[in-house]
């Protein structure tokens, strides 16, 4: 496989060109552009080609949305709600549906936001046993 991280499982037109790439690259061919010219004589021309907006084939779908990075989410959660832009609060929404976790953060990280806004000194044990994981002994 060529390539490894958060993007290695999705699928790609170029999935099928993959064996003569290993071949070429096992060869000895590492120039990247020979390789695509050698592409695009294998009939690649159409998924090599930089999508750009209005350049997109009739009919194609458009590119799959990123998922946000760890320091995205990090600074939604972490902003306070009347401060994020309307497309950083609907980013944040989305984020359950990628994961329970960013939600549960979400909301302990406003909880303490009001116990220090609030000076609720008081509920800050509960908030500690809140957050705090079971020790497995």
């Amino acid at each position: 496989m060529m390539l490894h991280g958060q993007w290695q499982n999705r699928t790609s037109k170029l999935d099928r060109f993959e064996p003569y790439l290993d071949q070429r690259i096992a060869k000895g061919c590492t120039n990247v552009s020979r390789l695509h010219h050698e592409l695009q004589e294998r009939g690649a021309r159409d998924y090599v080609r930089p999508l750009r907006a209005g350049r997109r084939a009739v009919g194609s779908s458009p590119p799959i949305a990123r998922p946000p990075s760890p320091r995205q989410a990090t600074g939604w959660i972490m902003r306070h709600p009347d401060h994020l832009r309307e497309n950083d609060r609907q980013h944040l929404k989305t984020l359950p549906a990628r994961s329970p976790e960013p939600t549960a953060a979400a909301g302990h990280v406003r909880t303490f936001a009001t116990i220090v806004t609030n000076r609720e000194g008081s509920r800050l044990r509960h908030w500690i046993a809140d957050v705090t994981p079971p020790m497995n002994l």
